[in-house]
């Protein structure tokens, strides 16, 4: 058996790893002592896919991110790991424990179908296992080596009874970057009543939003119409356009936020929005100053043919007052867009913005590739 907090060392070596994930019982022995040293800055993501775009935010503002997961987190990661960590070759590290190995111990039956099948799923999705039955020291230290050297994500399982459990005292509670919130702001309310879908389409914020950012803001933004679209209109070195990997969006930015001093402005979708609503809650809770999140809201998934999303029956802007976002403004007017970015205010902003549906005309797609995003993001960030 291997003792946990050797293993925690091997990755608290590298300075440049940024961590996030899922608790595990069976990584308990490697996590805790992650989560108990502030300089890992461990954060506990809301889920696995959730984890894997913060992880993915990590490596674009410059840091190496490292997500644990159990197995049967696998599932919910898989889109994030097809659809933006392969096609945008963002390499990210994930210790995995493997539950539900028939072969070695009984476990819960809802493990069991996962656990035959979690080496061929990884090996399915091409990404490289550096772990074994029987799990060792080296092993260990030649995957903290490999991985960030890679391209693709890459893994290392962990199996119940091969690291040993040492007890942990003085246990932290909060992330570094949390804060105490004693109070919400909430400003500009409008009748959230589909009746008006809003005074402005989502092209003209967006020409609007272009006009008034500084150089050095980071744009990301969701996929569909609004990546196409800003690509179109306003291609930036610091823009990143997450065509895939729909609802991630918020994750990336946050995990950007965490790792680089720039303002970070995310341009979500209602659809996205509601798909992996549980960022919402991840961003509250560490609270970062430096990013804002703006909700395009018109009530339908436009790219896909205009259905209708369930916002209409969600005040968005409720819900990240509730998740603890520091200030939550919701409006239908551009000019509060330029007032809340120009106040210097503690804690994240989210922008609750009603739009009306429209389509910029003669629609492109963007013209860089992932890969060359994920390239161009890096090196410009390093030159700021």
């Amino acid at each position: 058996m291997i003792d946990g907090i050797e293993l925690s060392d091997l990755l608290l070596r590298n300075k440049d790893f940024r961590f996030t994930g899922v608790p595990c019982s069976l990584l308990k022995p490697i996590t805790d002592p992650l989560f108990e040293n502030p300089a890992a800055d461990y954060l506990i993501a809301a889920n696995e896919g959730d984890a894997i775009a913060i992880a993915s935010g990590y490596y674009l503002g410059g840091k190496f991110g490292v997500v644990t997961l159990q197995n049967s987190g696998l599932g919910n990661a898989v889109n994030p790991l097809t659809s933006l960590n392969s096609i945008f070759d963002i390499p990210i590290g994930m210790l995995i424990s493997l539950r539900g190995d028939s072969s070695s111990y009984s476990d819960e039956p809802q493990h069991k179908h996962m656990g035959e099948i979690t080496e061929q799923l990884l090996r399915l999705l091409k990404i490289p296992v550096f772990s074994n039955s029987t799990l060792s020291y080296n092993d260990f230290y030649e995957w903290c080596k490999v991985m960030p050297l890679l391209q693709k994500p890459s893994a290392f399982l962990v199996g119940r009874n091969q690291v040993q459990i040492r007890e942990i005292s003085n246990k932290r509670l909060l992330h570094s970057s949390s804060i105490e919130k004693e109070k919400h702001q909430v400003i500009g309310r409008i009748d959230h009543s589909y009746s008006n879908y809003g005074k402005h389409n989502r092209v003209e914020l967006l020409e609007y939003l272009l006009g008034i950012i500084e150089n050095q803001d980071i744009l990301v933004s969701t996929t569909g119409y609004t990546s196409r679209e800003l690509n179109t209109i306003g291609d930036r070195n610091l823009n990143f356009y997450t065509v895939g990997s729909m609802g991630c969006a918020s994750s990336i930015a946050l995990g950007i936020s965490l790792v680089c001093k720039n303002r970070v402005i995310v341009l979500d979708g209602d659809g996205a929005g509601l798909m992996r609503m549980s960022a919402l809650s991840t961003i509250g809770f560490v609270n970062p100053s430096n990013l804002i999140h703006i909700m395009l809201d018109n009530g339908i998934h436009e790219s896909t043919g205009s259905q209708p999303t369930a916002s209409t029956h969600t005040v968005f802007g409720q819900v990240a007052k509730s998740c603890g976002y520091e200030n939550v403004i919701i409006t239908n007017e551009l000019k509060d867009i330029e007032k809340t970015l120009n106040q210097s205010k503690e804690g994240t902003t989210f922008i609750h913005f009603k739009i009306k549906p429209g389509v910029l005309k003669n629609l492109g797609r963007p013209t860089i590739t992932p890969k060359e995003n994920t390239i161009r993001l890096r090196e410009s960030l390093k030159k700021n």
